[in-house]
């Protein structure tokens, strides 16, 4: 998904730079990126809720590594050992990292949940704030996090109500383009029913995707969910029954 958002001239200025490798036989185009940027999040490509994360930052002549329970140090030959072990057979990705904490030092993104409604036109339900609370690297509320208002949040993180509305209205923008431009990368009879567009904010308020989940879940805004869900389901309905008669 994020080669359709790389190539998308309105939404690649939100990609974080990256690379997909592919198990054990990529292990050396994943140290040559760390050693590129210094700083990096390597992840599962279709992991869920925060598992197998890892934030891994380059000193002189060793590795610092954190997840959410532990931080230590490797050496450069150990770090190769800690990747193929963590990550033999499975696609992961590395991306550059991107600071989105708070002023406490814990790791935030901000959820944006949209999904389609009356004729399946997409509405965002809910943007939200998602705090790892006593985590060292994910913000996902499986397993401790906090969830919190977005504008009041932003307000609070960055001091001024100009540069929060900002940030806000940049939200609602990428809430608005993303689904149907993401959505025609793909066959006519695949269709997409909602999308959880996870996002950070650099130290100067920038966006970057960090990544679009397919199935989200819909724990903290039921009902606004479940009202887009019965539009879209009608919509679903009277089509089915439009092409039934023909």
């Amino acid at each position: 998904m994020f080669k359709h958002l790389e190539n998308d001239e309105l939404l690649n200025k939100y990609v974080i730079d990256y690379i997909s490798t592919n198990s054990v036989e990529d292990t050396q185009s994943c140290i040559d990126f760390i050693d590129k940027y210094h700083n990096v999040i390597i992840k599962i490509t279709f992991g869920t809720q925060g598992i197998d994360i890892v934030h891994v930052k380059k000193c002189t002549h060793e590795y610092n590594i954190t997840d959410d329970t532990s931080e230590y140090t490797v050496s450069h030959n150990d770090l190769i050992e800690m990747i193929n072990k963590i990550f033999c057979n499975k696609r992961y990705i590395v991306q550059q990292y991107i600071h989105s904490k708070t002023s406490t030092g814990m790791p935030f993104d901000i959820r944006l949940h949209v999904c389609r409604g009356r004729n399946a036109r997409w509405r965002i339900a809910r943007i939200y704030v998602r705090i790892g609370v006593n985590k060292k690297v994910t913000s996902n509320i499986a397993y401790g996090g906090g969830i919190c208002d977005t504008l009041s949040f932003l307000k609070a993180h960055f001091k001024s109500v100009d540069i929060s509305n900002s940030i806000y209205n940049r939200l609602i923008e990428l809430g608005n383009i993303l689904p149907d431009r993401l959505q025609s990368n793909y066959a006519s009879n695949i269709m997409f029913s909602a999308f959880g567009i996870d996002v950070g904010l650099d130290t100067e308020g920038k966006i970057y995707i960090f990544e679009v989940n397919t199935g989200p879940g819909s724990k903290f805004l039921f009902i606004e969910h479940a009202r887009y869900l019965a539009e879209f389901a009608v919509y679903l309905a009277h089509k089915k029954g439009a092409s039934g008669s023909l």
